[in-house]
């Protein structure tokens, strides 16, 4: 019995662990969107949002205190990605951003952002991801 027990933990801990792996797979993903998006007022790169199972097709009109034109997500960035790291492993996590505007970025139309965000981004972060 003690032998089923041990299996029992151990499972439990690569479950964990997996969860964990996961969920820091979702915030480097939303980092490198963030990190690679644009900035002119700060409204795209404070877009982005996350779900789980479901696209989020919100948009927000974020104040003028709180943009942020800097390199790391801030405090108000990262929150909009809090239902995806609700995702548990099988779950589809989606981040997206619905500002009209997106997809033009996404087509090169700016000159900060000549290649786009989605590709880029998802490049990166499987390089670093080893897939």
């Amino acid at each position: 019995m003690a032998g089923f027990r041990g299996l029992k933990n151990y499972s439990r801990t690569i479950k964990k662990a997996g969860a964990k792996q996961f969920h820091e797979l979702i915030k480097a993903a939303h980092q490198q969107l963030v990190e690679t998006s644009p900035v002119l007022t700060g409204q795209f790169r404070g877009n982005w949002n996350g779900d789980v199972n479901g696209v989020n097709r919100q948009t927000q009109k974020l104040e003028q205190k709180n943009l942020h034109t800097g390199q790391s997500p801030t405090g108000i960035e990262l929150s909009k990605l809090a239902p995806a790291l609700a995702a548990k492993i099988g779950d589809t996590v989606y981040i997206t951003n619905n500002l009209p505007y997106a997809s033009k970025l996404e087509r090169g139309l700016s000159p900060k952002a000549p290649a786009g965000v989605l590709f880029i981004s998802a490049q990166s972060v499987a390089a670093k991801w080893g897939r």
